[in-house]
């Protein structure tokens, strides 16, 4: 029987709506590796998370997890405490994180001084990074500009965990 040329575009202008919609729905993990570990959470050229495992760079050459959120343009307000937040199936973990504004020793280029470009938080050896790849369920802050809650990719945090245990 043929079908109706009608609901034939019908069909075909529903299939390109949701594949335009799903394509452009959320910011994705992925991972990456070369002198360390990276997983990142956003568009892969400007990534909203860093979760860096590895060396530390610099002299002492230890092993350290660094977190790197980076801000909206024209971010100035300075909240009281800003945190990472890794739920896990147990519970949460608020991991605090220390704003850099630029100005004084952090040179911006092309940001003005006062502006905040990153939270960060520098932790001791991998374990934490490890962590966070075998046990975040979701990962979120809530802070001046930076927004968003991220439900984890498992075959990504996998992937993560692995190179940074095998670095």
């Amino acid at each position: 029987m043929p079908v109706p040329l009608a609901l034939a575009l019908l069909t075909m202008l529903a299939a390109s709506t949701i594949s335009a919609s799903s394509a452009s729905a959320e910011p994705g993990w992925s991972v990456e590796r070369s002198e360390v570990a990276y997983l990142f959470y956003g568009e892969p050229e400007k990534p909203l998370l860093t979760i860096t495992c590895g060396q530390e760079e610099g002299e002492t050459g230890r092993d350290e997890t660094r977190i790197e959120v980076n801000t909206e343009k024209g971010t100035t307000a300075k909240a009281e405490k800003i945190v990472l937040v890794v739920e896990t199936k147990t519970g949460r973990k608020d991991v605090p994180l220390k704003a850099l504004v630029c100005g004084g020793d952090n040179e911006c280029t092309n940001l003005p001084d006062g502006e905040i470009y990153r939270y960060e938080a520098s932790l001791p050896g991998k374990r934490p990074a490890v962590e966070i790849a075998d046990k975040a369920e979701r990962i979120s802050i809530d802070a001046p500009g930076a927004k968003f809650s991220a439900q984890r990719d498992p075959s990504v945090f996998k992937k993560f965990s692995e190179m940074c245990l095998n670095w």
